[in-house]
């Protein structure tokens, strides 16, 4: 076997910076096409668009069948896949799909949720617009919550990309994500970026190739390459957040099957939709806006994904550059996000070893943090025990 593929280099425009024209002089321009730009939905009857629509509206969209909110005679989910069992789907009436297809995915919706990131979003659009080809057949959502600076820079990109722009004025990313879900088909396959990443070219191809080779009951992840404005300090580097750091779980391989769960980063993945609503969409309780705190909404539909018999595939070739700035590979950022990703920990998942474990790591660091104070493993280690015990005392 000869050596394996090398990664394609990240687009040119990368190298410009954030809030450049993201444009390659000379670049000749795709052929014309009839987009459309989708600016909220006054007509449907949905709290999210009627007149003084905010948090509490939000709050009354909880997500669809979650397992924490089911009514008591509610049947349980079925299995997504497994031993015997073909692809679990929404509806017990729908036509079942072999595990292994060969026929394209279904539509394909990129879903992109910004807040209050103009020139972040803007060098995303960017990318996308310099792989536009990828694109054809596709949809793509930006889904502004909680701030309003999206609308008319989205609209710039309508004759170019097959976009459509949604604002909810509650800043829940989670809650926002599925009151979008709900007005998409169930048999669509779904994209998820975020608006501080620049996509590679390739990677929608690749995703929509491994969604046609595994089919339902599979979901899938990319490579996340840091983009550093500053390069982060050695002794810093392992208690960087993954987002902070490179993540491919290839392992070599273009396609690989993960036989343990592994959570896929929320800027560089995929599913089917009907998947993603048999194992309740996302919870409001995790994410950016989550009045617990918590982040991890992607981690935990992921994780109700696998509990339902979902497999993970690794994508190589889908790949973002995430931007991360001075500030995230400083040892407090590296602090505050373990805290706040310690609660998701403490909220969903508590035990009485791990628990232990905690207790054991907060009392061991605070005597050492005297001896060593400018360590960061130990405000690290400190941090990450007192989130899950926050997290430990909002379950109930």
């Amino acid at each position: 076997m000869g050596p394996p593929a090398r990664a394609p280099d990240p687009p040119q425009f990368l190298q410009r910076g954030i809030g450049g024209e993201g444009r390659r002089a000379g670049r000749a321009a795709p052929p014309p096409r009839i987009y459309r730009l989708a600016v909220r939905h006054p007509a449907r009857k949905d709290p999210l668009h009627q007149p003084g629509g905010g948090p509490d509206a939000l709050a009354g969209l909880r997500p669809v069948g979650h397992p924490l909110r089911k009514a008591a005679d509610e049947p349980p989910p079925p299995a997504l896949a497994g031993p015997g069992r073909e692809p679990a789907l929404l509806r017990q009436d729908c036509p079942q799909v072999p595990a292994v297809v060969s026929a394209a995915p279904g539509p394909i919706h990129l879903l992109l949720p910004t807040h209050q990131r103009a020139n972040l979003l803007r060098r995303c659009l960017d990318s996308l617009d310099q792989m536009a080809a990828e694109l054809t057949d596709c949809t793509l959502h930006v889904i502004e919550n909680g701030s309003r600076v999206a609308e008319e820079l989205t609209a710039g990109y309508a004759p170019r990309l097959p976009v459509r722009y949604h604002h909810f004025p509650a800043g829940n990313k989670s809650l926002a994500l599925n009151a979008t879900l709900e007005l998409l088909p169930a048999d669509a396959f779904l994209i998820f970026l975020d608006d501080d990443v620049a996509v590679r070219p390739g990677t929608v191809t690749a995703f929509r190739k491994a969604a046609a080779e595994f089919g339902p009951g599979h979901f899938f992840g990319g490579v996340l390459h840091p983009d550093y404005e500053v390069a982060p300090e050695p002794a810093v580097v392992p208690y960087l957040p993954p987002s902070a750091r490179l993540v491919d779980h290839s392992g070599g391989k273009d396609l690989r099957v993960l036989t343990s769960f592994t959570y896929f980063m929320g800027a560089c993945w995929a599913c089917f939709a009907r998947d993603l609503r048999a194992a309740g969409n996302f919870s409001g309780e995790f994410g950016p806006g989550a009045s617990s705190g918590a982040r991890g909404q992607e981690t935990d539909a992921q994780q109700r994904l696998r509990e339902l018999g979902g497999i993970s595939v690794f994508v190589r070739r889908a790949a973002v550059d995430h931007h991360v700035t001075a500030r995230m590979v400083t040892a407090d950022y590296a602090s505050d996000r373990i805290f706040h990703a310690s609660i998701y920990k403490g909220r969903a998942a508590p035990g009485v070893v791990h628990t232990l474990g905690m207790l054991t790591k907060l009392v061991y660091s605070s005597l050492l943090l005297f001896l060593q104070p400018g360590h960061p493993g130990h405000r690290y280690r400190i941090a990450k025990a007192a989130g899950y015990f926050r997290g430990l005392s909002q379950r109930g």
